[in-house]
């Protein structure tokens, strides 16, 4: 399913495709449940649907003080219960047929946080528990869930970030604010392709029995590694020492 499908079909001429795409084609909002059913309804005419990934997000960027509860709520309703609104329309479905997957993209930063990250992390961290525990609750039905944990992908995502706007450069969270501006939308050398990384997920979706959790790119795998191999405490210490050099330097800009 897409929201917007003129921007599909020029990101799909883009790739040099003839003709149109040889798969069905659904639009809908995440975050409106009555578009959902409306669609799934319609597909599940055409025939059973194995597999659902879940995709839709954005990233909202910003310290928390500056932030408000309609900031938190629209980065919620998107990344958090878009996902809910797509997996429940379709679980009936899969549950009667005690076959199908799901597979939920949230991000590395479901695992390690960053500041200016609180909406965006805690809505990443929320879809990580999500599908963890969705995954056990479906188990029995025969139904599978897997989370995956992508790193830096080089998509329009960075062009949908949302960070401060220039007013606040000057509050008491200006260091954060100047570097979120200057450098949120700079993509590391470790980024992956938004080709290899659909690649990866295809290959994922006709695996016959799925991981609980599965990271694609350099960044997000290294990251999962230092996790597992170091102790919290040497982690939060890197974090916060990185954090305050990082301040000082765009205090000093």
């Amino acid at each position: 399913g897409i929201r917007n499908p003129k921007k599909f079909q020029l990101h799909w001429k883009e790739l040099g495709m003839d003709g149109p795409p040889p798969f069905e084609i659904a639009s809908f909002d995440v975050t409106r449940p009555d578009q959902i059913q409306k669609e799934v309804t319609r597909l599940l005419k055409q025939g059973p649907i194995d597999c659902l990934i879940n995709n839709a997000g954005y990233g909202l960027y910003g310290c928390f003080e500056e932030l408000n509860d309609d900031d938190f709520a629209q980065q919620f309703d998107t990344n958090v219960y878009g996902i809910m609104n797509v997996s429940r329309a379709l679980l009936p479905h899969m549950r009667e047929r005690g076959n199908g997957s799901i597979i939920n993209v949230s991000s590395i930063l479901g695992r390690v946080v960053l500041p200016t990250g609180s909406a965006y992390c805690s809505s990443k961290w929320a879809v990580s528990g999500f599908s963890r525990s969705l995954r056990y609750e479906l188990a029995p039905l025969g139904l599978q869930v897997c989370t995956v944990e992508p790193g830096l992908i080089r998509t329009n995502f960075k062009a949908n970030m949302q960070v401060p706007s220039l007013e606040k450069i000057t509050g008491p969270y200006a260091a954060f604010n100047r570097m979120i501006g200057s450098e949120i939308k700079q993509y590391g050398r470790m980024s992956t392709s938004a080709a290899r990384a659909g690649k990866r997920l295809a290959n994922l979706a006709m695996k016959s029995s799925l991981p609980a959790s599965y990271r694609i790119g350099l960044d997000a795998k290294l990251t999962y590694a230092l996790t597992r191999i170091l102790p919290e405490s040497w982690l939060d210490l890197a974090f916060r020492m990185g954090t305050k050099r990082m301040v000082k330097n765009w205090q000093t800009t």
